[in-house]
């Protein structure tokens, strides 16, 4: 930056040593302002609204980290969402548990709680090699002096060139007849809608879309559901895998690890996330005809 960019500074403060997080933020305003005008004779000015540049303050007891926001929209933002339900599936979350569930990219997947469809996307996001950027319109970088405009531009065409027509099977349905209409929007806007198909269904009528593939689901979480209508939820959800996904993985996220018992399937591989703030349990199940031993034999 110069003297004659805007800049703003953004300040995440967790310390004794400050009352206000204002304060510290100024401190830097200041000291950059400073600078320039003790080298120019001029100052940038302050834009809380449209800033040539963020710089992002954060205070963490007495450790302090300046830096230069590259993004300034969330990465995780990846700019396909126009619909959204109640309560959406961070994109990287999403991405991050189709990796975690052991998903290649070539047997078929399925959410059958699809919600606005981010699961889908990502996977076949994952599946087609999509740059996970493509759909953003604006990155903080592109506003700063040393931006290589050209350089970018090959970037983008070197990894666009990467991306392949995946044929695999990914599905998705919800028992929401407006959260299905959200994710064929979400769907379109990714340009896969040729590659993803959606429908209005119940989970518990819903069958396996093939022998071999994986289930990834976002059931409502307890702060959406009462508690006895959780603990229903969830033996519907385990008997529903047990009679029509016989030869898949299914993987399921939850806030509510208690209900977990209520599913009457040992997990083989649990790990913690968190969905924003909230911590949950991603569970892994492989689903047999019969029992493991039978299936084993």
């Amino acid at each position: 930056m110069d003297h004659d960019s805007s800049f703003s500074v953004a300040p995440v403060v967790r310390s004794e040593l400050f009352d206000h997080s204002g304060y510290p933020a100024l401190v830097v305003k200041d000291a950059i302002a400073d600078y320039f005008r003790g080298k120019s004779g001029k100052r940038p000015s302050v834009s809380t609204s449209d800033p040539d540049v963020v710089i992002n303050l954060h205070i963490s007891n007495d450790h302090v980290d300046i830096s230069l926001d590259s993004s300034v929209i969330p990465l995780y933002k990846r700019g396909y969402r126009s619909e959204q339900g109640l309560a959406p599936l961070n994109e990287v979350l999403a991405a991050g548990m189709i990796m975690l569930s052991g998903w290649d990219g070539t047997l078929p997947l399925q959410d059958t709680m699809c919600g606005s469809g981010t699961i889908l996307i990502e996977a076949q996001m994952i599946a087609n090699k999509i740059p996970p950027g493509k759909f953003r319109n604006f990155f903080g970088f592109t506003r700063w002096k040393d931006f290589d405009e050209n350089l970018f531009i090959r970037m983008k065409k070197e990894s666009e060139a990467q991306i392949v027509k995946s044929g695999t099977l990914v599905t998705g349905s919800d028992i929401s007849e407006a959260a299905v209409r959200q994710a064929e929007a979400n769907i379109r806007k990714a340009g896969l809608e040729g590659v993803i198909s959606v429908e209005v269904a119940d989970f518990k009528d819903v069958k396996r879309a093939s022998g071999d593939g994986y289930l990834v689901i976002n059931p409502p979480y307890g702060q959406r559901l009462k508690p006895d209508e959780i603990e229903n939820l969830y033996s519907m959800i385990g008997s529903t895998l047990k009679h029509h996904f016989a030869g898949n993985k299914a993987w399921i996220i939850t806030s509510g690890k208690e209900y977990l018992r209520n599913i009457g399937l040992k997990p083989k591989k649990k790990f913690t996330l968190f969905n924003g703030a909230l911590e949950c349990v991603f569970a892994g199940y492989e689903l047999y005809e019969g029992t493991k031993k039978q299936a084993s034999a």
